[in-house]
């Protein structure tokens, strides 16, 4: 019963506002973690400012990165560029994490449709969700911290960008609170970004029971999936971003009053502000930025004296770079739009593919007291937590089973008995799902293709700049990205025939899809699990590549062929890292600042 009191604050809390008394009192709690400095958009609107450094985006790389520039030098002023507003108090409670995923929290994107894949899917689309807020996804997202494989980086190839390279800037804003993973040497304590352990067992009875059907198959148990080498492979808790069991996001850590630098003088973070153009003089060399303030998109430009870093996210950042003509020359050509730079921007997006298609019934979890008040007496209760999305997979598959690095990612989640809600899915599909969770509740365990093979690719739709990008995504858009996901639910299928599944009533359900009678499709047989992959699908909201080191950006970020522009975000992962990017987003904005004050801090002084 008390998974349900989670469910239903999870669901029912879009439509309804949480208890007055309980937001005081978080408020209370939280304190100036949950507080920022005064917005400096109005500054903007009152004439042309000139700052030295312009951020665009205040999410998780930019964040730590104007933070790093703000607190080296009280003669540097910098200005974070950020679309969206303060995090909500709301996403202090990580159980509350769905709530957050509402059309002001978001940037929502739908990929061009396919033949070949996302039927199921509403619009016949994959849709991709980021954050839009101060902290940007690390605001909204179920606070996983992970850093994929150190092979991940090492197979990039790029000088400077090895493992042991990024390392010192991963550590360099940790603050790990799981004291058995210090002694590795991989983590570090004291930092900004606080990490802490899950809540173990204890948040669903079902996590117990994963962990003994991966002991009965043999599949590795870890207690550090950011661990050393072969750590990385295996099924365990996932490190948090919390402080005393409260989100600790990129803003909290970075720009909140409560932050080290936050309240700088120099830092100043303008809201509901979105750049639409970089302007160059005749050298390529950047001068100034052109933005819109506010509903009523006003017009306001920024004078740079020094640079623009674009962290605006794997969506947002090369769009920028292609409304300021930077980018491919006919298609910007085709457009009206004036090259300034012919580059490969846009062209070598890449993302997880995720496959929320297997469900098992379940039993009810067991009943607790009062959510709110747990939680805010002792940070217990299903607010306290994500639920099962606390425990992940990783593995290799049949067929990659030599790979270096893990070819899937495993999660779950449990949905309470008529509770089961998926806006992703078309309305058909949805249905089917809710069908069987109209008889108990259900697990829905979701295999993340973590090294797709094809690249997709992100362009203008026009010139106009509130006109969203065009998406074509490359999933599932060559057969062996098909073959894993099919071979991943084949592991689940073998999960399903443990004495540990069996003994606690966990069965495996098929879903129906439109089309399988007529075609005699067996559920569970391959042509099954093939329709199933290519209709259900999608994105897992985790975009890279799209502004590459070594195609776009240099190893040091910037923008090849133009001066004082660079990047730092996930865009320039020169492919996907084997876990979710965040962890990897906050240690690009790290490397971005150490670049930025090498670079700056030796011209002043030679000067």
């Amino acid at each position: 019963m008390w998974q349900l009191l989670s469910t239903h604050v999870l669901f029912q809390t879009f439509q309804m506002a949480l208890p007055p008394s309980f937001v005081q009192e978080l408020r209370r709690q939280a304190g100036p973690s949950a507080e920022y400095p005064a917005d400096a958009a109005p500054s903007l609107l009152e004439g042309e400012a000139t700052y030295d450094f312009v951020v665009v985006g205040g999410g998780s790389s930019g964040a730590a990165l104007a933070a790093r520039l703000a607190a080296h030098r009280a003669d540097w002023k910098v200005l974070v560029v950020e679309a969206g507003d303060d995090p909500p108090i709301a996403a202090e409670v990580p159980g509350l994490w769905f709530r957050l995923w509402q059309q002001g929290l978001i940037w929502s994107y739908r990929s061009e449709t396919r033949e070949d894949a996302f039927q199921g899917l509403r619009g016949k689309g994959a849709t991709m969700i980021r954050g839009r807020a101060l902290g940007g996804t690390s605001t909204i997202n179920g606070l996983p911290y992970l850093r994929g494989h150190p092979k991940d980086y090492d197979g990039w190839g790029i000088d400077g960008w090895g493992f042991q390279d990024v390392l010192p800037f991963f550590k360099r804003s940790e603050d790990m609170r799981i004291l058995e993973s210090l002694p590795s040497g991989l983590h570090a304590e004291g930092g900004e970004m606080t990490i802490e352990a899950t809540k173990g067992d204890a948040v669903d009875p079902l996590k117990g029971v994963i962990r003994a059907a991966v002991g009965e198959l043999g599949l590795a148990e870890v207690a550090d999936q950011s661990g050393p080498g072969p750590g990385v492979v295996g099924w365990g808790d996932v490190p948090r971003t919390q402080r005393d069991g409260l989100r600790c996001g990129a803003a909290k850590a970075f720009l909140s009053k409560a932050a080290p630098h936050g309240s700088a003088a120099n830092l100043h973070v303008a809201r509901r502000t979105v750049a639409t153009k970089l302007l160059f003089d005749a050298k390529n060399r950047v001068q100034a930025v052109e933005a819109v303030v506010g509903a009523e998109r006003t017009p306001v430009k920024v004078r740079v004296a020094k640079e623009v870093v674009l962290c605006a996210g794997a969506m947002e950042s090369p769009k920028l770079l292609l409304l300021s003509g930077v980018g491919p020359c006919d298609d910007l050509t085709a457009l009206g739009l004036p090259v300034v730079l012919d580059s490969p921007v846009g062209r070598g997006l890449q993302d997880h593919a995720m496959f929320p298609g297997i469900v098992f019934t379940v039993p009810p979890a067991p009943a607790t007291a009062d959510p709110f008040t747990a939680f805010l007496k002792d940070r217990s209760g299903p607010l306290a937590s994500i639920g099962l999305m606390e425990l992940m997979g990783f593995a290799r598959t049949e067929s990659t089973r030599d790979w270096d690095v893990p070819s899937v990612q495993f999660t779950y989640v449990r949905y309470p008995k008529g509770m089961y809600q998926n806006a992703l899915f078309a309305a058909e599909v949805e249905e089917a799902f809710k069908s069987i969770n109209a008889e108990s509740d259900i697990m829905v365990v979701s295999p993340f293709l973590v090294h797709p093979a094809k690249p997709g690719r992100l362009s203008l739709r026009s010139a106009e700049p509130a006109d969203p990008i065009k998406f074509e995504s490359g999933l599932l858009a060559e057969q062996r990205d098909v073959d894993i996901l099919v071979e991943s639910a084949r592991m689940v299928e073998q999960m399903a025939q443990t004495k540990s599944f069996k003994e606690a009533g966990l069965a495996l359900r098929y879903i129906p899809l439109p089309g399988d009678e007529a075609l005699g499709v067996a559920p569970g047989s391959t042509a099954y699990w093939q329709r199933c992959v290519r209709h259900l699908a999608g994105s897992a909201f985790h975009p890279v590549a799209s502004c590459a080191l070594g195609e776009v950006v240099d190893a040091r970020l910037r923008v090849r062929g133009l001066a004082g522009v660079r990047v730092a975000d996930a865009s320039v992962l020169p492919g996907p890292v084997s876990a979710n990017p965040n962890a990897p987003a906050i240690m690009v904005g790290e490397r971005a600042a150490q670049f930025v004050i090498e670079d700056h801090d030796s011209v002043t002084k030679a000067d």
